[in-house]
Order: C-alpha cells, then sequence, then structure tokens
C-alpha cells in the first residue's frame, strides 16, 4: 500500500475566508434568501473532484504539482461552498479542473446507485481503489462457495411417518411438472422485459409496465400446494417425499418446491436438539469482551434450562 498523508504537508488556508460573511438584518426577506442559498452546494461536487486527482497517478512531477495546485482550489473553493449560506460566496469550479477530474476512481461506483451507473472509472492504483479491489476480491471468493456441501438432509424426514410409493409416484409426477413450468415462466419474464420483444406485447401493458414484468409466483406455488395436499393430505409425508425428491432423485433440480408445497411439514419433521448458550458468570471458564461466561444446556422444546430458565439478561 501506498504510504499515506505526509504529516508535514502544508495545509490550505482561505485567510479572507471569514471576511465575506453577510450582515443582514432578520427579515423574512432574509430568512428565505438564507434558506435557498441553503438548496443550492456544490461541496460533493467539489469533492470529489478533488479526490479524482487525489487518485490520479502523475506520469511527472510537473503533473503531480499541477494536481496538487488543483486540489488545494478545490480545498478554497468547498471552503466557500461550505459557508455559502451565510456568506453568499459562491466560487464555481473552474471548467477545465472540472473536466480533467474525470473519471472518478474505481471505489467510487459503490458511492451510490448513481455511480454504479458510471461506465468508465479510474483504475489507478490508490489506495482506495485497490482496497476497494481487495473486498471485492474477498467477497467472490465465498459469494458463490456453496456452504453446506456435506448438508445431511435426512434432518428433514420423520421415519416414523416414512413414505407411500404410490402417494411418492404421484408427487413426482406434480415435481417435474413444477420445475417445467416454472422454467417457461422464467424464460416468458425475460422475454417480456426484454426491450426488443415489446411491440408483442404492447397492446396487454405499457413499456414501463413491461419492463418492471413480475410473474405472480406466489399464485403459481399455491395452484402446485394445493394439488400436492390433495394428493397427499398427510403434511409430514408430504414433507418426507418432496425432501427425497429434491435432495436423492432430482438434486439438480428446483428446491423451491419442497418448501413451497410443504414448508410447513419439513419444521415439523426437523427434531429440535439440546444446546449450550453462555450465561453471564463472574466465576465462568470462558472470557469474552472483558465478560465472564459459563455454557448452560437448553432444550428448545421445553424452552426452559435443565438446570434453571435461562433469561435474555443472564446471557449478556
Amino acid at each position: 500500500m501506498k504510504k499515506g498523508v505526509h504529516p508535514e504537508k502544508p495545509i490550505v488556508i482561505d485567510i479572507e475566508d471569514k471576511a465575506t460573511s453577510l450582515d443582514e438584518e432578520d427579515t423574512p426577506e432574509n430568512r428565505l434568501a438564507l434558506v435557498k442559498r441553503t438548496m443550492n452546494s456544490l461541496i460533493g461536487e467539489t469533492s470529489n473532484c478533488a479526490t479524482g486527482f487525489l487518485n490520479k497517478t502523475p506520469k511527472s512531477e510537473e503533473q503531480k504539482k499541477k494536481y496538487e495546485g488543483y486540489v488545494n482550489l478545490l480545498s478554497v473553493i468547498n471552503g466557500k461552498a461550505i459557508d455559502f449560506a451565510k456568506t453568499g460566496v459562491f466560487y464555481n469550479i473552474p471548467r477545465h479542473i472540472a473536466k480533467y477530474s474525470k473519471p472518478l476512481p474505481y471505489f467510487m461506483k459503490y458511492a451510490s446507485p448513481y455511480y454504479m451507473r458510471q461506465s468508465k472509472f479510474n483504475n489507478a492504483p490508490s489506495n482506495m481503489n485497490r482496497l476497494c479491489k481487495q473486498i471485492e476480491k474477498w467477497e467472490k471468493s465465498f459469494k458463490w462457495v456453496r456452504t453446506y456441501k456435506d448438508f445431511d438432509w435426512h434432518i428433514m424426514i420423520d421415519e416414523e411417518v416414512g413414505i407411500d410409493f404410490n402417494t411418492f409416484c404421484l408427487v413426482e409426477k406434480i415435481f417435474l411438472e413444477f420445475c417445467k413450468d416454472m422454467k417457461d415462466l422464467v424464460d416468458l419474464q425475460r422475454e417480456i422485459r426484454n426491450r426488443e420483444n415489446y411491440e408483442d406485447y404492447e397492446e396487454l401493458m405499457s413499456y414501463s409496465e413491461a419492463k418492471e414484468f413480475t410473474i405472480d409466483w406466489q399464485y403459481y406455488y399455491d395452484i402446485y400446494r394445493n394439488k400436492c395436499l390433495a394428493v397427499c393430505p398427510n403434511r409430514k409425508m408430504l414433507a418426507n417425499i418432496v425432501v427425497t425428491l429434491c435432495y436423492e432423485k432430482y438434486p439438480t433440480k428446483n428446491k423451491k418446491f419442497m418448501w413451497r408445497v410443504a414448508g410447513d411439514g419439513i419444521v415439523e419433521n426437523i427434531k429440535a436438539i439440546d444446546i449450550e448458550l453462555p450465561v453471564r458468570d463472574d466465576e465462568g471458564t470462558y472470557c469474552y469482551l472483558g465478560k465472564r461466561y459459563r455454557k448452560e444446556n437448553f432444550n428448545y422444546d421445553k424452552r426452559e434450562n435443565r438446570s434453571g430458565n435461562i433469561s435474555f439478561s443472564e446471557m449478556v
């Protein structure tokens, strides 16, 4: 990383800054003028402009001094912009400085959705740009990684209920139909949103409606949920069937199916287990942020500690 701001770097001060303060009477007109001045600010634009120059890589010592001079001037302009409401003095950014501050540094793309839509950024190896790219790399390292490769899906199956083969076949048929329909609906939604296909739907909706068009997914989820419950009213058995379909027989197909048609049954099938929670204890063996804790067994079904109730205040 590059070194930060040098501690002996001179400070830019506008010695005439306070000499321009307005001396006005307290009248409704002057109050209105003050409020109107607060509605026009170049603080952000000036700061972004200076940031653009600070993140450039000068090719010569002369260019470096020129950039530093621009930043110093922008500091004065920003001071005027900050005090504009009370002073009435406003300096515009020189056009050549505003022009050559572009493009903005790469890290600015995350400042707001407006900057995210920009197509060109300065990728100079400044500290902020390098940090931004490191964070992006770190995010990508786990964003697309499957967290639970060895997930034991059997915890969602109630062995005592079991599975009826004939019912399994009927639900399987519904599941395959669901997967096909979901794919077709996704393609339809994408097609309607595509500008090139708008002429096919202009009689049904406006362009803005087509651009934001979204399938009523819940409507179709309810249809398939009712179909499954019609052939298998037992929610726990239905949960067993859909989990087996999605994890064992068709592991690469749409797993939304099992949660949309048998989510409540799956939750009922999952057996609660005892867990250990930390409880504040001055004599405890565990230390965190200067406080000591001990562990207590907690039974989720009974919602109580085996040796007494655990309150949230005790945990923290």
